[in-house]
């Protein structure tokens, strides 16, 4: 669907062009040598000038002729470069086409580069969309509108100013077009659900054509007339030079797109959809008022947010402003609000469950989150990665890799609360590497088509430079592991022998120990030389808590005096603060079974 504005200009009004070229010629030979045209070409147009115009438009053109004289019995080539200006009405597809103002340049002027490609789509940054974003906000509500406010914005006013009608309307049977754009009368497609077919219905133009069966998803009707309404005033230009080029181009439609390695469409309408996608949410998401509504839903929550509160941050702001959960976690990233990266999180095909970090943790191209893909590839490429997932001390959890310790993993491998809301301290990083400096467009569900502007998936994932923490805590989890596991092996069948191993391997004196057991040091002695018979469960997990004990040296504990955990509230509490222990002391674990209503370990510390 691609055109060139310079290319239908030369086409349609060649013979005006020449016919102009000749005058402004004929009038600077003043020897009155025989001159004769061989060329004439645009070698140059301004259509930067668009951004100023509604319609009418004015355009600084530099054209380029070739031409031969004769003299003397001699035949000399010329070109030359001669600048004029163009002029024409896009609704009057340029039938009131005019050029003038004809100079011959003397010397080649540097030129600009053009803000509008020769399709007439305009190429803007981040910045610029901002811009047009709000110039459809202004011709919707004028001076009413406060850029400082918070109020949401409605595409039905803006179509009302724009003069543009909407109707809902079956647009294809499994609705995989959302949103039509009909710029002239025409026909377009309708589907027809008692004939279960499709046939061409007349629509009048400036219209917006929305499919019926989006009528109970609100954000998504919202999103898809925005979308429309870009195409109708922003990419406006483009449109007439498709219709001028073609004379029978007059509707847009839209197709559903389910994620972003999938392209439906040619390169040109592919950049025109993503583009309308951004600038629509920029419309729907004004940047001053979205960080003003964000920080004041924010400030209701305090300075402490868990993923929780993050995750009803994004769905408070989602629903004040009529966006999907996708849209508003994708303009909250833009805008600085980096600590939704942990929710709503789409890997694999699902939502990651939410996580949160320390702010400043990850840099813009970094990521914890990885795809099962390339999780096998990272693994397959990368050496130390490997090497530390072999000795089980990371282990891939909810795509991430995480550190295979018992603050963060619980014993089946799933992510501790703990664990989740601090992942910069247990989460390796990745960078992420793109062609030419692109960012990869977040996807969410099928319900939600949304397009980023040049966006791409990774070229390539990369192991972080800056994971020494993580690469360190893991040297000390494998040493740790190391030496745990050789206690374990050697730890003899009878209890108090086992005990006494254990005592001395905490290279701790039995003082310490029964102050942070809450037992008589005479106690201890009894129970390490098995003076004490069938010592109770109690007793072992007040050791074993006290001691601050890996779990595994607990669980053997355990087993050598003859218990095994029962499925009881109180055992099963139990075994999560065993696996807990270095981070409890016998007052917490008291605490938390009496929360429960449970009996403590025991009431009163001997020597306090």
């Amino acid at each position: 669907m691609n055109c060139s504005f310079i290319q239908l200009l030369e086409d349609r009004f060649k013979q005006q062009l020449w016919d102009a070229v000749s005058i402004a010629i004929d009038e600077d030979n003043t020897r009155y040598l025989p001159v004769r045209i061989k060329t004439v070409n645009i070698k140059y147009i301004n259509t930067s000038v668009l951004l100023q115009c509604e319609d009418y438009a004015e355009f600084p053109t530099i054209l380029n002729v070739e031409t031969s004289c004769t003299e003397d019995g001699c035949t000399y080539r010329r070109a030359m470069d001669i600048s004029c200006t163009i002029s024409g009405t896009f609704s009057k597809y340029f039938d009131d086409f005019r050029i003038y103002g004809l100079k011959i340049m003397k010397s080649i002027s540097r030129l600009k580069n053009d803000i509008f490609s020769e399709a007439l789509l305009p190429h803007l940054n981040k910045e610029q969309m901002e811009l047009q974003a709000m110039r459809l906000i202004k011709k919707g509500y004028g001076y009413s509108y406060h850029v400082y406010g918070t109020q949401r914005i409605s595409p039905v006013t803006i179509a009302n100013a724009l003069g543009i009608r909407i109707f809902f309307v079956r647009l294809s049977e499994d609705s995989s077009v959302r949103g039509v754009y009909v710029m002239e009368d025409t026909e377009v497609l309708i589907y027809d659900d008692k004939t279960k077919s499709s046939k061409y219905t007349k629509v009048k133009g400036k219209t917006i054509l929305v499919e019926k069966n989006l009528r109970g998803q609100e954000e998504v009707v919202r999103f898809t007339i925005m979308h429309e309404l870009v195409h109708a005033y922003v990419q406006r230009f483009a449109f007439y030079l498709m219709a001028m080029s073609r004379r029978a181009f007059f509707e847009m439609r839209c197709p559903v797109r389910i994620n972003d390695d999938q392209q439906l469409l040619d390169t040109f309408t592919e950049k025109l959809e993503r583009q309308a996608d951004m600038i629509a949410a920029y419309t729907l998401m004004p940047q001053e008022s979205f960080k003003k509504k964000v920080s004041e839903i924010q400030g209701s929550y305090g300075a402490l947010r868990d993923s929780a509160c993050i995750r009803e941050i994004v769905d408070k702001t989602a629903a004040h402003f009529g966006v999907s959960i996708s849209a508003a976690r994708r303009r909250m990233l833009e805008l600085g609000f980096h600590e939704v990266q942990g929710v709503y999180h789409f890997v694999d095909g699902k939502y990651v469950p939410p996580f949160s970090f320390k702010n400043g943790s990850l840099q813009p191209h970094q990521t914890y989150c990885v795809s099962e893909e390339w999780a096998k590839k990272l693994l397959a490429s990368n050496k130390k990665l490997l090497k530390m997932a072999a000795k089980g001390v990371i282990c891939f959890v909810e795509n991430h890799f995480i550190l295979n310790d018992p603050n963060y993993l619980t014993t089946d491998k799933q992510l501790t609360p703990y664990g989740r809301e601090h992942l910069h301290e247990c989460a390796l990083k990745f960078n992420l590497c793109y062609q030419e400096k692109n960012h990869i467009a977040h996807r969410s569900d099928s319900n939600i088509a949304f397009r980023a502007v040049d966006s791409v998936l990774p070229m390539t994932m990369l192991y972080a430079d800056d994971n020494t923490d993580i690469e360190e805590k893991a040297r000390d989890l494998c040493k740790r592991n190391t030496a745990v596991l050789e206690l374990v092996k050697s730890m003899p069948e009878d209890f108090g022998e086992s005990l006494t191993q254990v005592v001395k391997w905490t290279h701790k004196t039995r003082e310490q120990i029964a102050n942070d057991c809450w037992m008589s040091e005479k106690t201890i002695y009894r129970l390490c030389n098995n003076v004490t018979e069938n010592p109770g469960i109690g007793v072992i997990v007040q050791l074993c808590i006290g001691m601050n004990l890996p779990f595994e040296v607990s669980m053997k504990l355990i087993e050598r005096a003859g218990y095994r955990p029962r499925n009881t509230l109180r055992d099963m509490t139990i075994m999560q603060m065993l696996i807990l222990s270095y981070k409890y002391s016998i007052e917490d674990c008291n605490k938390l079974l009496i929360a429960q209503g449970l009996e403590p370990l025991v009431t009163r510390n001997p020597a306090a």
